[in-house]
Parts: structure tokens; sequence; C-alpha cells
């Protein structure tokens, strides 16, 4: 836990610095340009901020080694994966109608910084694509590695979610990025590459950033921008979260297959390996 700790210590010490540096710099870029009223009066650029942040946050995991070498980690692990990937997140649209529409209305407290992103170049880059390899990189790779290490995998992958959820810091966030981060989370846990669950976070937040710039985030629930009545919403409400309920369990078929694939195509060499770890964390463990 220590060094989780150290790790989110270092990522909000970051953040502060980021945004110390854009101050300075801007302060600067008022003066010289002589208008330092206007300077003053204006707001930091929100996206050079993150950027900033992100470039810190990923050199950081960079060179303390928690960016994984293998390609493995990085492979796409199947086509019938992701397709299934697909599905459930199609299904996740109405599953989460359903959760906002028994909780209390969440206030989007960073409704005015996600308009000021979306409309923005570069925020955009950050939110869309950036963003989340940061965010996979820490929260599953570095935090949920780590937590692995110590726990049974779901407590690692609740912890880990938790973690997800208050580090976004807005309330109408914190429930969808707790559910988000569970399942991002499992899926690192099942396929051990991080390419999975990078490209559903893309999507996830390029859907989100497609809808603020649109404009169609006025529209608190998928069924009411869809237009249904009431019985079309409760229909596509359980409708979707039956879809998403099989696409899990097809999901979690299709990672025991590659875990097969992968022990039957694994050389005695790596099997030795393998064993010798276990038996190293075994015995760590019964010394704790």
């Amino acid at each position: 836990m220590k060094q989780i700790i150290i790790l989110l210590l270092f990522y909000f010490l970051y953040n502060i610095l980021a945004y110390a540096i854009i101050s300075v710099c801007y302060t600067i870029f008022a003066v010289s340009s002589g208008d330092v009223q206007a300077g003053a009066s204006s707001s930091l650029p929100l996206e050079w901020i993150l950027c900033l942040t992100t470039l810190f946050v990923l050199i950081h995991l960079y060179v303390k080694g928690y960016v994984p070498r293998r390609r493995t980690s990085w492979s796409f692990v199947g086509w019938k994966f992701m397709g299934w990937l697909a599905v459930a997140y199609v299904g996740n649209f109405g599953f989460m109608d359903g959760i906002a529409y028994v909780l209390p209305h969440l206030e989007n407290t960073l409704e005015t910084q996600f308009q000021e992103l979306a409309h923005n170049p570069i925020g955009a880059i950050d939110l869309v694509f950036v963003g989340p390899l940061m965010e996979e990189l820490l929260f599953r790779v570095a935090i949920l590695g780590l937590l692995l290490r110590r726990f049974k995998p779901w407590i690692a992958i609740t912890v880990s979610a938790l973690i997800f959820a208050l580090v976004h810091w807005n309330p109408e966030q914190s429930v969808y990025a707790l559910l988000m981060g569970s399942f991002l989370a499992w899926i690192y846990y099942r396929t051990q590459s991080i390419m999975p669950g990078l490209v559903l976070h893309v999507v996830n937040n390029g859907m989100s950033w497609l809808t603020i710039y649109t404009g169609e985030d006025k529209a608190y629930y998928t069924f009411e921008a869809l237009g249904l009545n009431a019985v079309g919403a409760v229909l596509f409400v359980v409708g979707s979260t039956a879809l998403l309920a099989y696409a899990i369990w097809q999901l979690y078929r299709a990672s025991i297959g590659m875990q097969a694939h992968k022990d039957a195509s694994a050389s005695p060499s790596t099997v030795v390996r393998c064993c010798e770890s276990e038996t190293n964390v075994l015995s760590d463990q019964s010394d704790q």
C-alpha cells in the first residue's frame, strides 16, 4: 500500500506542478505582451495543464518501470474478445440509465471545464486519447498490479476502482467511474493486456466528448435522448442490462480460452519460471 500512496501523491504533485508552470508561463506571456490586467482576469488554459500533468505522470510511470515492455501486454487479445467488449459497451448505456434513475440526481461540478476542453482541439485529444492511456497505466497496470500482489483479485479490483472513482472528484462521474473502473480492472486482470481496457476507455471518453461537443449532453438519460416513452424506457433498461450481463459472461469464457491457449503454448522453460515465481510468491506470503 505504501507504493500506491506514493504513486497517488506524485499524481497530485504533478497536477500542482503543472498548474504552477502554466500559471508562471501565462503570467510571463501577459507581462511581455503588456496586457497584465487581461492576463490576470482570464482563466488559465486547462487543456495545457492536463497535457503537462499527463506527460509528467507518463514519464514517472515509464522511469519507475510500470509501463509494460512485453508484446502480450499490448495485444488486442483476439477479435472475439474485442467483439464481446463492444457488445458489453452497448449494453452499458441502458444499465447506467437504470442506475442513474434509482440514484438521486448528482451534480456535475466540472461541467464548465468539460465544455471548455471539448471545444478545444488540445483538450479533446487529451480527453479522448492521452488521458485514457495515462489512467490505464496508472490505475490498472500500476495500482491494480500492486494490489493483486497482496490481495485477492476481487478485493484488488474493488479497491482500485474506488481509487479511480475518488480521483475524478466529480459527483456525477463518481458512480459511473466506480462501475467502469471495476470493469476495466476486471478486464486487465483477466487478459493481462492494457489494450482492451484502453480501447474501451478511449471509445467511452470519445462518446462523452461527442455528446458534449454536439450539445446532446443536455439529456440526462440515454432513453430520454432516444425519445422513448415510459414502456420503451423500461424495455431499453432491462434489455440493455441483460445484454451487458450476457456479454460479460462471454468475455469471461473467452478469457478462460485465452488463458488455456497461453498455457498450452508455453515452453517448458516458461512453465518452470512461472512455477518458480508462484513458489516465491507463496513463500513470501507465508513469511508475512
